[in-house]
């Protein structure tokens, strides 16, 4: 989720103590399908019939404007018996070579936040358009690779857990619930274990993503799984705060506060950024809310503007809620097996229990996985307001890896799509950094042609110059 939208929820947790409970929806039992666990069906051995079980067969929601079915899977995968919590996953098997192409697991942007988010608004096979209809996307994610979507941690999006001791509350929590979904999935889709694997995601993904790659590294000598991860697609990542939280000369640049406003935003950043550096996180929050969070905070009077997301837009995009509508209809809890379980798109509690780690480094784990050779492609935004690409592009001059000379000393080349240039690419010793012309937040929604290029580029292992 977007880090204001996160600093709002830790202030109103922690400092207002304004907590959100779990409910359900409100209509009757008889309207629903229960929901599909398949871990029963795991443990007893009955991989046909959990996948058969699992299976999305509606085949008039699962048509979009091409009349072509989209074959895809869902239900839970439960991971903790005491605590009776279970992971909500939908898997989409590519429509292309599905026997051949490379596996992704699609990763929420911030705790509470849940993945669909990822499939409707940016790389999923389908969007919901204003009549609440799904509507094919033409160059999704999908249609070459196989992609899975795990709303995680427990209590985002479709998942649940009886009780609130089965919450994560680290990135090393979110990966050891990951993993065991992951071993869960592959045995019940056996087919793919050999695949080439592949982590992505963005903002607070770029926390989660290196501590869940480096859990699988762990894991893969340990055991008869071993998951063939190959690297990680990380774009406008939140990892290094203390030289992430320096945005009020990016808003000066793109002309949206004028000289005075610079002085007065960067007297507030300058006490941020000392709370950060004493670990004084809840202080630092303080400091944040002031900046960011709300109606009242310096940037929204300063701009104007509501979200935070891009130079572009000034609010959150009317897809959001057109999704999150489509998803909360009775049709599509039966279609995805999820039973009464309310769709909870950004959970208040779920995101809140991060508080502590939410302003610490965690770039340790982004270097541990470099020096493992795995492939690391980091991508930045021209128009990102927060995880701005002046930011960004200061945590990768200063990786400490065993490729960062060479690395520094590499040349950015221009990157060109059908001869128009799409941005420009720095690649060294496993490491892809590039920056994206004319988009936000929602990148992949924004510059679909030029993101599955990116993408295509760094899977195939080709240049971009």
């Amino acid at each position: 989720m977007k880090s204001t939208q996160i600093l709002s929820f830790f202030l109103k947790v922690f400092l207002t103590q304004q907590l959100l409970g779990y409910t359900i929806t409100t209509a009757t039992p008889n309207e629903f399908t229960k929901e599909l666990f398949l871990t029963p069906f795991i443990k007893a051995g009955q991989i046909e019939q959990g996948r058969a079980a699992a299976e999305d067969n509606n085949n008039e929601l699962s048509k979009v404007n091409s009349n072509v079915a989209i074959k895809s899977y869902s239900g839970y995968f439960t991971i903790d018996d005491v605590y009776n919590s279970n992971l909500f996953f939908w898997f989409f098997p590519a429509q292309e070579k599905p026997e051949t192409a490379p596996v992704i697991l699609w990763i929420s942007e911030l705790p509470g936040f849940s993945s669909l988010r990822g499939l409707f608004l940016e790389n999923g096979p389908f969007f919901v358009n204003e009549n609440l209809t799904l509507k094919d996307r033409p160059l999704a994610w999908t249609k070459t690779y196989s992609m899975i979507y795990i709303d995680a941690p427990i209590g985002s999006g479709f998942s649940f857990a009886d009780s609130e001791e089965a919450y994560a509350d680290s990135s090393e929590d979110e990966a050891t619930e990951i993993y065991a979904a992951l071993a869960q999935f592959f045995t019940l889709f056996p087919d793919y274990k050999e695949r080439e694997f592949y982590l992505a995601g963005k903002e607070y993904a770029g926390t989660f993503i290196p501590h869940i790659a480096l859990h699988i590294d762990e894991n893969n000598g340990k055991g008869p799984l071993k998951i063939n991860l190959k690297g990680v697609v990380i774009g406008t990542p939140w990892i290094e705060p203390l030289r992430q939280t320096n945005t009020a000369p990016f808003f000066h640049q793109m002309g949206l506060i004028d000289d005075t406003q610079l002085d007065v935003l960067k007297a507030v950043e300058d006490q941020y950024h000392k709370a950060i550096e004493e670990k004084e996180n809840l202080i630092a929050l303080e400091y944040a809310s002031i900046i960011y969070t709300g109606p009242d905070s310096l940037l929204a009077k300063f701009t104007g503007y509501k979200e935070f997301t891009s130079v572009l837009t000034t609010d959150e995009p009317q897809e959001v809620k057109l999704f999150q509508e489509f998803v909360n209809s009775k049709a599509v809890h039966n279609y995805l097996h999820v039973g009464l379980h309310k769709f909870k798109p950004k959970n208040r509690h779920t995101g809140a229990r991060f508080a502590t780690e939410f302003l610490n480094s965690h770039i340790d784990a982004l270097q541990d996985l470099l020096n493992k050779d795995y492939k690391v492609l980091i991508y930045a935004t021209q128009f990102e307001l927060e995880e701005t690409h002046l930011g960004i592009t200061e945590v990768m001059n200063n990786l400490k890896w065993k490729g960062s000379k060479e690395y520094l000393k590499t040349k950015r080349v221009v990157w060109k799509v059908e001869d128009d240039v799409a941005g420009y690419a720095k690649q060294t010793q496993g490491l892809t950094y590039v920056f994206l012309r004319n988009c936000g937040d929602f990148a992949l929604a924004e510059q679909p042609v030029w993101t599955n290029d990116m993408l295509h580029r760094f899977v195939e292992n080709k240049g971009f110059n």
